[in-house]
């Protein structure tokens, strides 16, 4: 298997070296600690600091977002050539003596938040802003109201409510005055003015028809000397919310050092987690780990320079959760990329990278089919893993340049290279369309039956090689039963095979005979494993006829890599056609007259010709390959 071998490791040591063996440790970089037994008393001593620790982080990291939103978006290929900051011992030791994050913290802190309170009064005001605009016809001076006798409603109604509603209030006193003040499609906005001695009677009618009174007990003014200051406010809140902003942008050169102190505080409170999971006593501790097999010289490097240190190695149980790590070799080292878009293997599991890697590579090559597709990814990779940065992104650039290798291989079989139409090259070029001729052996627009079969081909032995490595697997895990169950599957993808290299080559009768007689025995097999466990003979003979129709599933698997034939012609037809659409742009070239005038107009429109030819035929061949490798 291609994961890597973990040793579990139980450290015993002195409490005066601790804190140097544990930053011993953590420099080394391959040691994950663990707890063997309850936390000690280290949980509570460290209990408080890790809170704090883990607020400042919360903090920080809240703030680096929110900082980040600030910096201009990078480009693909900016992230992608940008490597990350790397601080040497002499600048992070300065940092961490200037602890200035707090202020970072505080200050930023500060802001942001004045930002979003900022925020905040606009969106209030300009909700009541939005309200007073109903009332913009109300000409009342508020701070000048004398309402000792009478009283004011401002109200809001459903149109259709109305003049129930006026009829009613009119009925109950002449002395009242109701007026509307604005309306709209559903409501009616009015105001009246009564005497309060019918002010009971007055609110009952309000309610009674659902009347919503809006309050003005907090309008000092006027109501459109109101709007005119909320507008005022909502300026001067804008220009606090821009001047904080250009102040946060400031702020921006300091952000690699924040996300250095993040990474540092973050590694700090590791290392107190780290403490907790020590059993002490009180001259004494013992803690237990894992470490990669291949990096255990490392650690007892560090185990020589220590008197009072002594450390065991064991081989993990299948009971533990031990941590996984990938180790495959260089050439299948690329693929772990696609391995861990799905789920990476457990530890005392295969790991399937070297298995799926040629399948891959083989499938995508097949569903490109274009050698000068191919030769575009592998340069294109190449040229990005000499000026790239960010070491994270290495390995996908390393995959794409095996896998525009392998297309540029497979697409010179396949006749392909941007589609071009070698047929058209007379003269001293028709060279190359002899050797396009001869190379071409599976080009799926020529010998679509032959690239079919390649990839039905394909298809089985995926699945063939699947069967295997689940076969050899139960046999090495002595899971027999999985071994009975998996072996009629190898007969059957035999037999298939026998059947095909008879169809299409021996044309035996006698081999004929004997394929399907393997067939015969091997669904025999598959009807008497798949109904075993089951005693009642109707169950089990039902059961087999069921096992056999997962044959039927197994065939439509291999069926459905016909669907790289599609590809494959999908690539040819659309690479031909934006060259077509390209030589239609570009026209017929005709050489002008002698003269100043017509050989300028010939060159811009020349120039125009070329321009256009270069946006159609590259801007399909990028969908295309776009479309494709995707």
């Amino acid at each position: 298997m291609s994961v890597a071998k973990i040793k579990k490791i139980h450290i015993i040591g002195h409490q005066e070296n601790k804190e140097q063996l544990l930053n011993d440790l953590y420099k080394l970089g391959v040691v994950e600690i663990f707890s063997s037994q309850t936390p000690s008393e280290n949980e509570g001593k460290f209990k408080e600091e890790i809170k704090d620790l883990q607020q400042t982080i919360a903090q920080l990291e809240n703030l680096i977002n929110y900082l980040d939103g600030f910096q201009e978006k990078k480009s693909l290929l900016d992230s992608l050539f940008t490597g990350k900051l790397v601080f040497n011992n002499e600048d992070a030791e300065n940092l961490i003596k200037k602890n200035h994050y707090q202020n970072f913290i505080s200050n930023l802190t500060e802001k942001k938040n004045k930002i979003e309170n900022s925020r905040n009064q606009i969106e209030n005001n300009e909700s009541i802003k939005e309200s007073l605009l109903n009332w913009w016809n109300v000409s009342l001076d508020f701070s000048k109201l004398n309402l000792q006798q009478t009283g004011l409603i401002l109200g809001i109604i459903d149109i259709e409510k109305y003049s129930f509603m006026e009829e009613e209030l009119l009925a109950l006193s002449q002395s009242l005055c109701l007026k509307i003040v604005n309306q709209d499609e559903k409501f009616v906005y009015f105001s009246i003015f009564f005497l309060k001695t019918i002010g009971v009677e007055i609110n009952k009618k309000l309610k009674y028809y659902n009347v919503m009174e809006f309050n003005y007990s907090n309008i000092k003014k006027n109501i459109r000397e109101e709007i005119e200051d909320l507008g005022k406010d909502i300026k001067n809140l804008e220009k606090v919310i821009q001047t904080s902003q250009k102040e946060i942008i400031k702020e921006i050169n300091h952000l690699p050092e924040m996300q250095f102190f993040y990474d540092y505080l973050t590694n700090k409170l590791d290392k107190l987690q780290a403490q907790i999971n020590l059993s002490t006593t009180e001259k004494s501790y013992v803690f237990s780990g894992w470490i990669p097999e291949k990096e255990i010289y490392k650690l007892k490097n560090i185990e020589k320079k220590y008197t009072t240190l002594y450390i065991t190695y064991e081989d993990p149980t299948e009971e533990e959760d031990v941590p996984t790590l990938m180790d495959n070799k260089k050439s299948f080292k690329p693929f772990e990329i696609v391995t861990k878009l799905y789920s990476v293997p457990k530890y005392f599991e295969i790991d399937p990278t070297p298995f799926l890697a040629p399948f891959f590579a083989v499938t995508f090559a097949l569903c490109l089919t274009d050698a000068g597709y191919g030769l575009f990814l592998l340069l294109v990779s190449l040229f990005a893993l000499r000026k790239i940065k960010n070491e994270q992104n290495k390995g996908f650039l390393v995959l794409f340049s095996i896998l525009g290798f392998l297309t540029f291989g497979l697409g010179i079989m396949a006749g392909s290279f941007f589609g071009i139409d070698f047929s058209k090259f007379t003269g001293s070029l028709a060279v190359l369309q002899e050797w396009h001729d001869k190379l071409a052996i599976i080009d799926p627009l020529k010998k679509p039956m032959l690239f079919f079969g390649l990839a039905l081909g394909l298809g089985w032995v995926q699945l063939t090689f699947g069967f295997i490595i689940k076969w050899a697997v139960s046999i090495k895990e002595k899971d027999y039963s999985t071994t009975n169950d998996v072996s009629p599957w190898i007969v059957i993808m035999l037999s298939i095979a026998m059947l095909a290299i008879n169809g299409l080559f021996l044309k035996e009768p006698k081999f004929q005979t004997l394929s399907l007689g393997v067939l015969g025995l091997g669904l025999l097999w598959l009807f008497i494993v798949a109904g075993k466990g089951t005693k009642n003979i109707f169950v089990r003979f039902a059961k087999g006829l069921y096992g056999l129709y997962d044959v039927i599933s197994v065939l439509g698997d291999i069926l459905s890599y016909a669907r790289i034939l599609a590809l494959g012609l999908a690539t040819a037809v659309i690479a031909g056609v934006a060259n077509t659409l390209g030589g239609m742009v570009l026209g017929k070239i005709i050489l002008p007259q002698v003269g100043v005038v017509s050989i300028t107009i010939f060159v811009i429109i020349l120039l125009l010709k070329i321009a256009g030819f270069l946006l159609v035929t590259l801007g399909f061949h990028a969908l295309n390959i776009a479309i494709n490798t995707l």
